[in-house]
């Protein structure tokens, strides 16, 4: 096995405990917080100091986002031309903001900006990736990253406009943004796998890396 098998396997677990780590840990403290709703509580209500979910929800942002740094370098690696790299090395930022978010939890001056930081990071990221797809030729990894890009800042529109008089918490847009990149990430992880890795034996035994046809999301035609 070459070092760019090991990081394509690498990657793609990543991309999936990522997905687990990070869900997992938001419902869980959901449902162990004696005080959170979703109507009237924000996600981060979980981690502030001194409930008790604080540790487990914040240990779990810094965690989630350490797990995804291989998927990131996976979908740089592979991308097939500047945008999608570029979207790649966005998302590494999004990840790094995840981890920063259980580090700063609600009730410290960073918190804020570092919250609103990440959720403006996603989208951005995840558009720019599927700038990439579409440029490339693939049509349907472009429309699945600029819709479930979408989802974040569509929450907030229509949490905003309409559903904030009801649901003034903010918990509802936060874990439709969060659900829109789990979504993107398993998405890249197993249509890849479906496909199958795009380097061939030749690649592997040539000397070139297969950047041309291995890539996260799908494979070229």
């Amino acid at each position: 096995m070459t070092d760019l098998d090991r990081l394509e396997r690498l990657g793609r677990a990543s991309g999936v405990a990522f997905v687990l780590v990070s869900l997992g840990t938001i419902l869980s403290a959901t449902l162990v917080s004696p005080t959170f709703t979703w109507t009237g509580s924000a996600l981060s209500d979980l981690g502030a100091p001194g409930t008790a979910t604080a540790l487990l929800l914040n240990g779990g942002l810094v965690l989630s986002g350490l797990v995804a740094l291989p998927f990131v370098a996976w979908l740089y690696r592979y991308g097939r031309n500047g945008l999608e790299r570029t979207g790649g090395a966005a998302l590494g930022v999004s990840a790094v903001l995840s981890a920063l978010v259980g580090v700063f939890p609600t009730g410290t001056p960073q918190h804020f900006p570092v919250a609103v930081a990440f959720f403006l990071s996603v989208p951005v990221a995840l558009w720019t990736h599927a700038t990439g797809s579409y440029r490339a030729g693939q049509a349907r990894d472009a429309v699945v990253g600029f819709v479930c890009g979408a989802l974040d800042p569509g929450a907030w529109l229509v949490w905003g406009l309409y559903v904030r008089t009801v649901a003034p918490g903010l918990a509802i847009p936060e874990i439709v943004g969060v659900l829109g990149l789990h979504a993107w990430a398993l998405y890249t992880v197993f249509s890849s796998r479906r496909q199958g890795s795009g380097r061939t034996r030749e690649d592997r035994t040539d000397g070139t890396d297969g950047r041309e046809r291995a890539t996260p999301g799908g494979w070229d035609q």
